[in-house]
């Protein structure tokens, strides 16, 4: 078993639901269900920002993670929550 992996809330809550009432307060009983849990997979959530701005030609938005870029304006990079390209969250406060 991992030291620090991650489990559905609602299986093992399922799970104990259906178990007998008699073993519902063996404190053993429940670490084993808990050990037994599969594990979900998951991943870190990267939170990143749009920085935006423009060149000789057009306004574009680049992803302050992976630095891809697009040609948009800040109104549409303020309304795409996710980068299309590395999956970070856009929800990270601007550094001024």
């Amino acid at each position: 078993m991992q030291d620090n992996d991650l489990i559905s809330r609602k299986a093992l809550l399922n799970d104990l639901a259906y178990s007998a009432p008699e073993l519902m307060f063996d404190k053993e009983y429940v670490f084993y269900k808990i050990q037994k849990q599969r594990s979900v997979d998951a991943v870190p959530v990267v939170h990143g920002r749009w920085e935006t701005g423009n060149d000789v030609y057009n306004w574009y938005g680049r992803c302050s993670e992976c630095g891809i870029e697009f040609n948009i304006d800040s109104y549409y990079a303020s309304k795409m929550k996710y980068c299309p390209n590395c999956g970070a969250k856009m929800d990270k406060e601007n550094d001024n």
